[in-house]
């Protein structure tokens, strides 16, 4: 197993947030986490990160991301609302 680096040289965790808001994303970030964010539009609530569309009550859309998740998460946050 290789341990991949944040930016800061420090062991990396990684974080998977559906329904990503500013605040949680940036605290994760500011913590150390490599953070993969999913929004409904596609809207970047944070500069410089992994930004993936994700509508959670489309299958076809959540088998595309998990097909782009290359590496497991240590973390899922689901943040999201179904309307």
């Amino acid at each position: 197993m290789t341990l991949r680096l944040n930016k800061r040289g420090h062991g990396c965790r990684r974080a998977l947030v559906v329904g990503a808001s500013r605040a949680l994303v940036t605290e994760l970030d500011r913590r150390g986490w490599e953070v993969v964010a999913t929004t409904r539009d596609g809207a970047v609530p944070r500069e410089g990160l992994r930004i993936e569309r994700l509508e959670m009550t489309d299958d076809a859309q959540i088998a595309a991301l998990r097909g782009r998740m290359d590496d497991p998460l240590d973390l899922l946050f689901v943040n999201a609302a179904i309307d």
